[in-house]
């Protein structure tokens, strides 16, 4: 008769503490960077967006200078500008974030 021989339980508790960290903690931790990555990307279109109304707000050459500035420091921003009789109002998009700001003539 064939008989297998199973080792003791000893040492076992690391391999399996190991084990659930690694399986608990990685879709963790893509989540916590996709989060922080939209966070990151919403305070871009956000910023961009007032500074470029404050730059508007000064003359239209310098809201094409630092329009300039920021497509190149984050390709694939798009900026649009609408100005009404009063005021002007910037829209950022940054990927999925979105972000507008006004600014009185």
């Amino acid at each position: 008769m064939l008989r297998l021989r199973v080792r003791g339980e000893q040492g076992n508790a690391v391999i399996e503490f190991i084990t659930f960290a690694v399986v608990l903690f990685t879709p963790l931790a893509a989540f916590s960077a996709e989060v922080s990555i939209a966070n990151y990307e919403k305070q871009v279109v956000t910023s961009a967006s007032a500074q470029l109304a404050r730059a508007y707000g000064q003359s239209e050459s310098r809201f094409n200078e630092v329009s300039v500035r920021y497509q190149a420091e984050y390709p694939g921003l798009t900026i649009s500008s609408s100005t009404s009789r009063c005021c002007v109002t910037v829209v950022a998009s940054f990927h999925a974030a979105k972000a507008q700001a006004k600014q009185v003539l």
